[in-house]
């Protein structure tokens, strides 16, 4: 009786290492592709700058509040081929800007972003417009999600400038 014990012991711990190999293989994977992804990113980042001047590059990367909104209210009424036409680059840039972190501004408002979410913002990121939309129909949930949360953070980095400042 207790050489099957020690057997059907054996054979667990082999399928948890096993299991755990196989996790940490996928985890590099996905790390190795967000890397490669960041450096493609930071190349096109890089290539741009060589052509663009810095007040170029403000004119063009300006996202205005009102779009953002303008954005978030599309997605809501599912107006998606409205947005795809009209709002796309601008919703790839916001969305980029949760893939380096840059939004959200704050940590608790980064854990908040699933790794759902985030897929969904890798896809969009290189999508061809009618993949967008049906990765927007699709993932629309998600979508709106992160929107609360870049509207949570821009109004927090308001708030917060709005005090520094007044305190100066």
């Amino acid at each position: 009786s207790s050489g099957i014990n020690a057997e059907s012991h054996v054979k667990a711990t082999k399928d948890l290492n096993d299991a755990h190999e196989k996790a940490m293989d996928d985890f590099e994977r996905e790390c190795k592709r967000k890397i490669k992804l960041l450096s493609e990113q930071l190349q096109a980042v890089k290539d741009d700058d060589e052509d663009l001047s810095s007040l170029t590059k403000a004119i063009f990367n300006c996202t205005t509040m009102e779009e953002i909104f303008q954005i978030q209210k599309l997605i809501n009424n599912h107006q998606i081929d409205e947005l795809i036409q009209n709002h796309l680059p601008t919703l790839q840039n916001l969305l980029l800007s949760l893939s380096f972190g840059i939004l959200p501004i704050c940590q608790p408002q980064r854990d908040q972003v699933t790794n759902e979410q985030r897929r969904v913002v890798e896809q969009l990121q290189t999508a061809s417009p009618s993949n967008a939309k049906n990765i927007l129909r699709n993932k629309r949930g998600d979508v709106i999600n992160l929107f609360t949360i870049i509207k949570d953070s821009i109004k927090l980095a308001r708030d917060t400038y709005n005090r520094y400042n007044a305190s100066n």
